[in-house]
């Protein structure tokens, strides 16, 4: 497997907000976003009653995201390789390579070009020395850390301690706004030691081309993984490709029915500024389209909703985000 890079993020706190589907009224990142706290990465998964939103926040907001009721798992950073290139063979790969070192992870989600996991901070060097070692990288590569030393950010905030900003549009200038219509949605569940010893099925995959252009993932507290991600529809054979000898305690099966829409978009510094996720997700909330699951990575915002939505959901969308 092939890859241009890893990247390594920044010690954070993981907060996890689970819920009934029909009781649920307030989202934590609405309330983030009213306290000016910034989310480098989120991940939503309303596909059963039971439904889950995960962010990473920096690690100084504990406090306030326990205040809001919401469940805290300190000292946890990201990990990322790219890029994906859209390739499923190579999303199975990195799942079989995390499943075959028995690694945890908390939230894998996809982004344009990156896969990103959120795992505890102290086995991040271990985990990047295990990847570098089954990744093909470049001669010259070395992972590239985000973020300032904590010794930089003392002498930035001496030297220019009111050098934070934030401002405001009237609509969130995007660079355009992509709608990807009938997509078929795929979720694996099954034992995480199960997922590591069927190496044939990436050779199965790749042999047939097959895109992703969504994908996300999380290990419960049974080493059960969940693992979803979205195809073209019809793709030739997928499903018998990946259930073809398959035991039992595996299943793969379509999560919606007849299928569902990906709207993408990104900006400029989405990623460093506050409340961009939120307006999103709450205009089409606020317009009762349901929000089956959503990644925000960085720059980017991945929503997947009901194929019939699409449209709807992208003038919606276009009350608060101003595209070219």
């Amino acid at each position: 497997m092939k890859m241009n890079g890893i990247r390594l993020g920044e010690n954070c706190i993981r907060v996890t907000q689970r819920y009934v589907q029909k009781d649920f009224a307030a989202p934590i990142y609405q309330s983030l976003s009213k306290s000016f706290t910034n989310i480098s990465l989120l991940s939503v998964n309303s596909t059963d009653d039971r439904a889950c939103i995960s962010c990473c926040l920096s690690s100084r907001e504990g406090e306030r995201a326990k205040a809001l009721g919401a469940t805290v798992t300190r000292n946890v950073c990201s990990l990322s390789v790219y890029p994906h290139r859209s390739d499923l063979a190579t999303l199975y790969r990195f799942i079989h390579l995390l499943a075959k070192k028995q690694a945890r992870f908390y939230d894998l989600v996809s982004s344009d070009s990156m896969l990103t996991i959120v795992i505890d901070t102290d086995s991040q060097e271990e985990l990047c020395d295990y990847l570098s070692r089954h990744i093909e990288l470049p001669p010259s590569h070395t992972p590239f850390s985000q973020g300032l030393s904590k010794s930089d950010k003392e002498l930035l905030v001496k030297l220019w301690p009111e050098s934070s900003a934030a401002y405001v549009e009237k609509k969130i200038k995007t660079y355009g706004i992509t709608i990807l219509p009938d997509l078929d949605l795929y979720r694996i569940a099954c034992p995480l030691d199960q997922m590591a010893v069927h190496t044939k099925k990436i050779q199965a995959l790749r042999e047939k081309d097959l895109r992703f252009y969504f994908s996300q993932a999380r290990i419960d507290k049974d080493d059960q993984i969940n693992f979803f991600f979205l195809t073209h529809k019809n793709q030739d054979r997928i499903k018998e490709t990946l259930m073809n000898g398959m035991p039992d305690q595996i299943s793969l099966r379509f999560k919606t029915a007849p299928s569902v829409s990906l709207i993408s978009f990104q900006g400029p510094h989405f990623g460093d500024r506050y409340g961009i996720a939120n307006q999103a997700l709450s205009v089409l909330r606020k317009a009762s389209i349901p929000i089956l699951m959503a990644n925000c990575s960085g720059s980017c915002i991945y929503i997947v909703l009901p194929w019939h939505l699409a449209k709807e959901a992208e003038q919606t969308l276009l009350k608060v985000f101003e595209r070219p």
